[in-house]
């Protein structure tokens, strides 16, 4: 099945001239690790290539190479002669949907990704939850090609596999998770570029804002739960953001004795707040898929729910 969805793709960007590649408000390693790989490969096919960055590219990521060709400008989702676009590592339309309004309906669509959740909204949509990460289904995509693995294609597929695996170690890991890595390293790709220029690049203001996380985590032993939170206030007054507090889940939940992590985080604009789920023994996603919009990996999940964090007495709540 996967066999003649690659076929579909590789039929669909052969009669293209001018490809977008797009990804969203989520960035992160994964997402620009798998865009800036297959960015490659359709640049190596003579193609023209937009790339739209859907968030800020973090600084700990400006390493990765092609990185300086993702834009902000939003003028390259409105460029007429785009025949074909690209979404990676975005699991609702929802997500992207703004930016391709000039495009929804008349341009084919390709979806590349790994979340159970995916709504399946591409023309052709490539979806396998079994992987780690949207890197691991884009270098299948091009070993099914016949594509060699250059050295910075290498480099950008390691580091979403490292930085979505936390360097090989949480709960989506898998043994194709360590085959593959170890292909790519023998490729080029550099597990040492990984960790020194993201897992040991932790400025000061992360390591404050993460002191007061830990400070706040609240383990309910009948439920074997653990529950954290960070609120704008604390993003606001820390200069922090995204970037600084997303590895947090995965980093307790490889430390504490519990079974469940969840970690409630406040939505700039009052747009809600974000429950997101980490487990490494229970099927956690059933849990976010009771909530719109909810979903995600068994180990890895979230949903959003309207309302602000207030803490009461030692009581912390959504309101």
């Amino acid at each position: 099945m996967k066999s003649l969805q690659f076929q579909a793709v590789r039929e669909l960007v052969d009669v293209a001239q001018h490809i977008l590649l797009l990804t969203d408000e989520r960035s992160d390693g994964d997402t620009f690790g798998s865009s800036l790989a297959f960015s490659e490969y359709l640049r190596g096919l003579g193609k023209k290539v937009s790339h739209h960055a859907g968030s800020e590219v973090m600084e700990m990521l400006k390493f990765l190479p092609g990185i300086e060709n993702a834009t902000r400008d939003t003028d390259v989702l409105k460029d007429s002669t785009v025949d074909l676009v690209i979404v990676f590592d975005s699991s609702r339309e929802s997500y992207v949907n703004r930016k391709l309004e000039f495009h929804l309906r008349r341009t084919p669509l390709i979806v590349f990704d790994h979340h159970a959740s995916n709504s399946g909204f591409g023309d052709v949509s490539i979806v396998d939850p079994s992987l780690s990460s949207t890197c691991e289904l884009v270098y299948e995509f091009l070993l099914d090609s016949k594509i060699k693995i250059t050295r910075d294609m290498a480099k950008c597929l390691i580091t979403g596999i490292m930085t979505d695996t936390r360097v090989l170690s949480n709960a989506v890991t898998q043994s194709g998770s360590v085959e593959r890595a170890s292909e790519l390293l023998m490729a080029g790709g550099s597990i040492k570029d990984v960790v020194t220029k993201i897992v040991k690049s932790y400025p000061v203001n992360r390591l404050q804002l993460w002191g007061r996380i830990f400070e706040r985590t609240v383990k309910i032993p009948d439920l074997s739960l653990a529950v954290v939170y960070v609120t704008r206030a604390d993003l606001d007054s820390t200069s922090t953001g995204h970037e600084d507090y997303f590895e947090v889940m995965d980093y307790l939940a490889a430390t504490l004795d519990v079974e469940v992590v969840m970690f409630l985080k406040e939505l700039p604009n009052k747009e809600g707040v974000k429950v997101s789920m980490r487990s490494h023994t229970i099927d956690v996603s059933q849990i976010a898929k009771q909530f719109p919009g909810g979903g995600g990996h068994p180990g890895s999940c979230g949903f959003t729910v309207k309302g602000r964090i207030e803490k009461k007495g030692s009581k912390v709540l959504i309101k």
